[in-house]
């Protein structure tokens, strides 16, 4: 439940998060700012502040039970509830509530994680976009050398067709970048 919750929040943090157009032109987000959204959104934060909540009000009444448990008999029933009155329910409620205060810190920590790995998956997309253009302008000046040597008589009609095929695949492979980094 964790994981959806946190893709989908992701998924609405990036999505208008990536580029946000208005009235002045372009801003951009950056991806502390994203974080800092991400957290301030996530249902995680709240579900987690209310554990811990929980936690402290039963570490509360623990350390009163404690602290209000009276005397005991010498009997050896009487002398083991005391002790785990007074001793062992104040330690466990203490220890449940650093429990939930680490694992708040840890979601924190994979959220912040998980916008992060998201913003660096988009720069790596445009970044393989990037250097696929460049892949087909460098084969478009190659197919234009190509065809000079053709004409030229220095090569055959053979090789022309071969470096126009290999330009017309990469441009449908540029076309699929785009389409998917869109």
């Amino acid at each position: 439940m964790k994981r959806i919750i946190c893709l989908f929040l992701i998924a609405l943090i990036m999505l208008p998060a990536v580029t946000v157009y208005g009235e002045g032109g372009q801003s951009r987000l950056t991806v502390e700012e994203a974080m800092d959204i991400a957290v301030s959104n996530s249902k995680q934060a709240i579900l987690d502040d209310f554990t811990i909540k929980l936690r402290e009000s039963s570490l509360e009444k623990a350390l009163y039970d404690a602290k209000y448990a009276g005397t005991y008999a010498n009997i050896p029933e009487y002398i083991l509830s005391y002790r785990i009155k007074t001793v062992i329910t104040p330690l466990e409620a203490q220890y449940n509530l650093d429990i939930a205060k680490r694992t708040k810190e840890e979601n924190l920590k994979s959220l912040r994680l998980s916008v992060y790995k998201a913003f660096m998956n988009v720069l790596l997309r445009k970044t393989e976009l990037e250097l696929e253009r460049e892949k087909y302008e460098i084969l478009k000046e190659n197919t234009e050398r190509k065809y000079t040597q053709y004409k030229d008589g220095k090569i055959t009609g053979s090789d022309v067709v071969d470096a126009e095929y290999a330009l017309e695949t990469k441009a449908l492979e540029v076309d699929a970048k785009e389409q998917a980094y869109l």
